[in-house]
């Protein structure tokens, strides 16, 4: 089972609590967990401004920074929009001098949000294991094989 350290040690925002706890049956977000290695004020401008460039594209977008550096985004998109989304935050924010390990993780409305986002956060920390010193990007998403490895080394074992 992958480490949870990062879910483990956090103290979730009421807001983003209240979000993942008003999901229903019927919302399939993907979760986008960023976390940064320095100045959280310019990677707070740099989302704004790229969540600002996809409000066309996406259809919905609830943002928050749930701890120090760390960011959790829920859009609802195409899968290929948030493709090009998160390679294009990966290129911005290298770009702008920071590092980024950055997850995405495709919700099942089937399933529990916040296991989902427990798993984002693993997934996460397995991009910052593999790519310490260079900005990452992992994905897991359960409608495209090629990006789907599949949930068994999230669950308890």
């Amino acid at each position: 089972m992958l480490s949870s350290e990062i879910y483990d040690n956090l103290t979730l925002p009421n807001d983003a609590k209240s979000y993942l706890q008003g999901l229903d049956d019927y919302d399939d977000p993907y979760f986008i967990c960023v976390k940064v290695n320095k100045d959280e004020k310019q990677a707070t401008e740099l989302l704004k401004e790229a969540l600002n460039s996809k409000a066309e594209i996406f259809y919905g977008v609830a943002a928050f920074a749930i701890d120090e550096r760390l960011f959790l985004l829920a859009v609802d998109a195409e899968t290929d929009a948030i493709s090009d989304f998160s390679h294009e935050l990966k290129t911005t924010f290298t770009d702008h001098g920071l590092i980024a390990h950055i997850s995405v993780f495709h919700h099942n409305c089937l399933g529990e949000a916040m296991e989902t986002f427990k798993w984002c956060t693993q997934l996460l920390e397995k991009v910052m294991k593999e790519s310490p010193d260079a900005s990452a990007i992992g994905v897991n998403d359960f409608s495209g094989r090629e990006n789907w490895p599949g949930i068994g080394e999230y669950q308890d074992q």
